[in-house]
């Protein structure tokens, strides 16, 4: 199966198993006669950045280790046609649409199919040059040509937080990094956000426990539980800092844990707070995820210790000084 907006690098694979191979002009030349996505988001004054990579990338996970980003940021495009039956004023008419999802999954054509209310067929290379005038693997989320634009509501769980999601401009040497808001405004109203992924048996949870460190099981806790990958990667956020100073919270987690722990810990401290707040009738979200980081960090303290804690602010709204070991009334976020 093609996938449009992340194909094979220089050539194009034809029905019938065939591969026509594009020299260094011809491709420049399609690509020349596609819009072109920074040139789109520049118009509407829309915040993004650039990447110029060391080379075209071949498939989505190339363009993903590339651009420095995980799988599951990338956008991947494909194009599906559903012929359209004639109403008492015309002909039959082809419909265009414009499918985006996060790289490692797929398109679920039944989910599809159900969506567009006919059947649909993925449109062929050429096909594809013709409609957009883009070749395979330089279609972006506002090639023209399209009639509709459908975008998988996974996007946007992938880039909570603050994350970016990942395309080309149209040249497959240069990436685009946008927030998923950003993503919606220069979309401009034209897209629908729909339902339409599908991933093969565990292949998402692998992706991206892949991508955080962890296990299988706890990338399917943080993925399958509400709230948790955003409140997850806010915490990992307080973690992280520049090099080559290690921040305070980093060098307590690395004293309460090995490195190759620290992500399970944390997904530990979280499994807690879920349970712990269901048990309370709490929100978890009102405990501030710095807060959470500072907890596991605080290894002059036992495990029961911090889970006291823990339930006591779900359950009161006092907030444990875990400097001075006491319980002040601090607002939650």
């Amino acid at each position: 199966m093609q996938h449009h907006g992340c194909a094979l690098r220089a050539r194009l694979r034809l029905s019938g198993g065939s591969v026509q191979h594009f020299g260094t002009r011809a491709m420049e030349a399609s690509l020349a006669g596609a819009s072109r996505a920074d040139a789109w988001l520049r118009e509407r004054g829309v915040e993004f950045s650039t990447v110029e990579q060391e080379q075209a990338t071949a498939k989505c996970r190339d363009s993903a280790a590339e651009r420095g980003v995980s799988l599951r940021q990338i956008i991947k495009s494909m194009i599906y046609a559903r012929r359209v039956p004639a109403d008492s004023q015309g002909e039959d008419h082809l419909e265009y649409l414009h499918c985006m999802l996060p790289g490692h999954l797929h398109v679920d054509e039944t989910k599809l199919q159900a969506l567009a209310g006919g059947p649909c067929r993925l449109i062929e290379s050429d096909e594809l040059i013709r409609v957009t005038g883009a070749v395979v693997g330089a279609v972006h989320p506002f090639v023209p040509g399209v009639s509709k634009r459908l975008l998988d509501k996974r996007v946007q769980s992938i880039a909570a937080g603050g994350g970016q999601v990942s395309f080309n401009t149209g040249d497959m040497r240069v990436g685009v990094l946008i927030g998923y808001s950003d993503l919606i405004l220069a979309l401009a109203g034209q897209a629908v956000v729909v339902d339409l992924a599908i991933a093969e048996p565990g292949e998402e949870y692998e992706e991206l426990a892949q991508e955080l460190g962890v296990s299988v099981s706890s990338a399917r806790f943080l993925m399958e539980t509400s709230f948790t990958e955003a409140y997850y990667r806010e915490c990992l956020s307080h973690v992280a800092s520049p090099s080559p100073q290690p921040s305070e919270l980093a060098q307590g987690l690395v004293a309460s844990h090995q490195r190759s722990e620290l992500a399970e810990a944390l997904v530990e401290w979280l499994r807690s707070l879920v349970r712990f707040a269901a048990q309370a009738g709490a929100d978890a979200q009102g405990v501030s995820p710095l807060w959470l980081v500072r907890l596991a960090c605080k290894n002059d303290a036992t495990k029961y210790a911090r889970e006291e804690a823990l339930k006591a602010y779900l359950a009161s709204g006092q907030v444990l000084d875990l400097k001075k070991n006491f319980f002040l009334p601090l607002k939650k976020k």
